[in-house]
This record gives C-alpha cells, structure tokens and sequence, in this order.
C-alpha cells in the first residue's frame, strides 16, 4: 500500500487495512480516535461514574473547609485592616459618645501608596517589565540580538496583547503591603486565546495549615467568581461538563466582602434581572487516585463551592513529564517574610497596633476639640425656657446668633446653669501623636524627606548617603518582588507560551 492509497482511504473515511506503522505523524494524527478515547488534556469528568465524581467532589468542599477554617483568624485581621486605612465607611471601634470622632489616622493609607507608587515604576519601567540576560556564554551579537527579541515579545505580550496586563500589577501592588501576600496566576484563557496574568487576593487562595509554599503544599484552592454567562459559556466550549445552570446558587457573602463594597460604595442588587450574578466555584489541585491513572497523580478539579458538583478533572501535569508532576499556575509575592506558615507579613502586621494608637490619639485629640467647643453641663428644672430652645428630648438646643428670652435674670441664670469644664486638647497628646507618626514613617520607609533636615550647607555626599538610606527598606521588598516577577515571566510564562503554541 503506497502513501497515494493511504491518502485516498483517509480522504474517504475507510480505515481498514491501514497500517498505523505505515503512517507519518501527521497522517497519525488526523486518523479519528475511538469512541470513548480522548487526548491527554481531557475532561475526565465527562467518563467518571456519578459515584467517583460525588466522593471527589466531597473531599473538595471537605478540604476547602478545613482550609477555610484553619485561616479565620487571618481573614479577622484583614478586616480590621481594611478598616484602619481609613477608607471603608464601618469604624473599627465604635465612638466614645454618640457624637463622637471615628477619624482614622492615615498612617497605613500612606505606607500603601508610597509603596505602590514606588514598586510600580520599579517593576514596570517606561520599555516594559521584562529584560533578557544572555548568561553562561561568551558576549556574542546573535545572542544578544536574540535576548533582546526575547524581552520585547515579552513586553509586547504583558503590554498590548494580554488583557489587563499592566492593571492587574498594578492592583496587585496596592494589595499586598496590607495582606503581606498577593498572588499571580499565570496561565493561557481559551477565551482570550492568549497567556493571562491575574491577580489573585490572598483571601482567594487556600493552602492546609503548616504549608510553607506553593511547591511543597498538599492541595491549593482558588476560589472562582463566574457569572452565570461565562460559566454557560465555558460549558458550550467544553471546559466543563454540562449542568443545569439555574441550581447553582448566586455567590455568598464572605466576611470580607462587605468591607470591600463599603469601600467601593457598591452592594448586590435586591432583585435578580438576569444572569449576571456570581457563582462561586473552586478550582482546586489536589492529589488523586483515579483508576486508570498514575498513583497519587496531581488533577485540577473544579467543584461548585455550594454543592461540589464537579464541573471539571484536568491531569495537572505535562504530558512528556517521566513522573507527573504539578503544574504551578501561581506566583506568589510577599511584602516581607512570615515568622511561621504560609502567608507573608504586611505593614498591618507590623504597624497595625501603632496604627491603632494613632486612631485613638487622634480621636481623643477630635472629642476634646468638640466638647470644649460644644459645652454642655447641668440645668435646673426651675427655670423655664421657650420651647423653640427645647429639643424632643427636653434638650436644650441654642442656634448661634440666636437670643432666647427666659424668665429669669442674669444672676439667677447663673445659679441655675452649671458647665462642665471641659479642658482643652492636650498639647502632649498632640506631641505624641507627631512622635508616632515618625516611628512609623520610620518603620515603613515612607517619609517624604528622605535627606533628613533640609539645611542649605550639606555637602552632596551626605545627602546622596541620606537618600540612600531612607530608601533601604523600600529596596529590599522591591527586590523580593523582582525575583517573583522574574519567576512569573522566565518560568510560567515560557511554559504556558508553549501551551498556547
């Protein structure tokens, strides 16, 4: 049999009689496959029994909620920290008097921007965030000329093509002084049909209690927000199997989610118009043992959060691999390194006690203000006052500018009102809210004059050595994020290009 006859059986659809030996690749890989047989990236939930599917997806939610468990005092912490930025509109304690100040201190908001604003034009200069470095060889032009072509496909990639590629850096930098840990998960969207780079809050990413990294950890959980149509569509693409999408229930409220909608001013809609609303699904790489499989191989399993009806089981490891191994999708940064455990530190780790000293100084510093401007003190019940002075409460309520008659003279109007003496603001509250507002500065590396005091005789090298020193904190975190962008882009992305090729 000549390759023309092959050629022509295939044309036809007649199979029979080929000889698999006889064929190239090419004609290998156009013959039909049997039923039933699929290709190394399938959806091995489309030929699972409902009964493996139901025990996978249990032991899914079971160790999301472990996970979940293990981290709750975490996820308090970060709402207490959201709540000291001074942005979100619930206190994080309640007034001394109804009345009184709930002002927050902006030492941590500053600490966040100076950082972000710093950290950003480091790791995303003018000519993109990466550079290719040609190492181990001698300095020739073809190489460099080629390392070069390297880096801007690169930046072209993270610049033009990828969406959101500059946004999600830059959301990513905002977060992480104040988690201590953010994530990027790098890998190709279908639907983009390009490589992504999404930021990944911490409080979206699970790992069991006494991991120490991605590498190491027996399971990683990342939760999903799909709305109804993304998640049909993925369906219709065939990335997940088919289910009914009106049993699936609209996405819960975690704890942290109303400080976020505080902070951004918005809330979930009263009434469902359409299917916009989010569902919740975790996307979690575990270790598995599937008949048919290799033992205690690593799967991508996707599961609803509220029922665990699996959607999805990927093989999470290379096709070419000797021994499956996991595949990183994500890449973790930290602002500074933990003491014990998974997460990193942030500046609400390190300042966040100061900071709530700050707030309460400079409350007690507000209600002083207010109540000895706003004095009040003790009445007789002699005296009768006009009601457009008395309030609903009995109260008496005067409109500056404004003189109300009484029946009473002067003096006796002074036998029968008694002040409370209010004091002033305290001058040494004021001194220290200043000195810890320069621990602080100090601490987090953000003081606006770096050269220390301005005087017009310092000679160029004091102020250089000066400059240099105030920015020392500062460099070492933009170092750690480097060498997380370096693995982002010389690891993950090279691995997922060859995924989209």
């Amino acid at each position: 049999m000549d390759n023309m006859q092959i050629a022509d059986m295939l044309a036809l659809g007649d199979l029979t009689g080929i000889d698999p030996d006889l064929l190239t690749e090419e004609e290998s890989a156009a013959l039909p496959k049997p039923a039933g047989e699929a290709g190394f990236g399938e959806n091995l939930a489309e030929r699972l029994d409902e009964s493996v599917l139901l025990r996978i997806g249990q032991d899914v939610l079971d160790g999301f909620e472990s996970d979940e468990t293990s981290r709750a005092d975490w996820r308090l912490r970060e709402k207490l920290g959201m709540r000291l930025l001074g942005i979100s509109e619930n206190p994080d304690k309640p007034p001394a008097f109804e009345g009184g100040s709930t002002a927050v201190f902006p030492g941590l908001i500053e600490a966040i921007i100076q950082f972000q604003a710093r950290a950003m034009a480091e790791l995303w200069p003018p000519e993109g965030p990466a550079k290719a470095v040609s190492e181990g060889v001698q300095l020739r032009p073809d190489v460099e000329r080629q390392a070069k072509r390297v880096a801007e496909y690169l930046n072209w990639l993270m610049g033009e093509r990828m969406p959101g590629g500059y946004q999600q850096p830059d959301r990513m930098l905002f977060r992480l002084p104040l988690s201590g840990a953010c994530f990027k998960k790098v890998y190709f969207c279908p639907k983009s049909k390009c490589v992504v780079s999404r930021f990944v809050p911490a409080e979206d990413l699970l790992v069991p209690y006494g991991s120490s990294d991605l590498d190491s950890a027996p399971r990683i959980s990342h939760v999903i927000r799909y709305s109804g149509t993304d998640l049909a569509r993925l369906m219709e693409d065939g990335v997940y199997r088919e289910i009914d999408i009106d049993t699936i229930a609209d996405s819960e409220k975690t704890d942290l989610q109303p400080e976020l909608d505080s902070v951004s001013g918005t809330k979930p809609a009263s009434t469902r118009l359409d299917d916009t609303e989010p569902r919740d699904v975790i996307e979690q790489s575990v270790y598995l043992d599937i008949d048919g499989e290799p033992k205690r191989a690593p799967y991508l399993v996707t599961a609803l959060k509220d029922s665990g009806e699996v959607l999805s089981i990927y093989r999470d490891w290379r096709e070419d691999d000797a021994e499956p191994t996991r595949r990183q999708r994500f890449v973790d940064y930290n602002f500074l390194p933990g003491l014990d455990g998974f997460y990193g530190l942030g500046v609400l780790h390190v300042l966040g006690r100061l900071a709530e000293s700050q707030s309460g100084n400079l409350r007690a510093l507000l209600d002083a203000a207010h109540l000895a401007n706003v004095k009040g003190g003790f009445r007789s019940a002699d005296v009768r006052l006009p009601r457009t002075a008395i309030d609903k409460s009995g109260a008496l309520r005067v409109v500056p500018g404004d003189w109300q008659p009484v029946d009473a003279t002067s003096e006796e109007l002074q036998k029968l009102f008694v002040t409370i003496p209010y004091g002033e603001p305290s001058q040494t509250l004021f001194n220290l809210l200043q000195w810890l507002d320069e621990v602080m500065r100090r601490i987090a590396g953000t003081t606006s004059e770096l050269v220390g005091e301005s005087t017009k005789n310092v000679p160029v090298g004091t102020t250089l050595a000066r400059i240099e020193q105030g920015l020392r904190v500062q460099t070492q975190i933009q170092i750690r994020c480097h060498q997380s962008m370096q693995r982002e882009l010389a690891r993950d992305l090279e691995d997922h290009c060859r995924d989209a090729s």
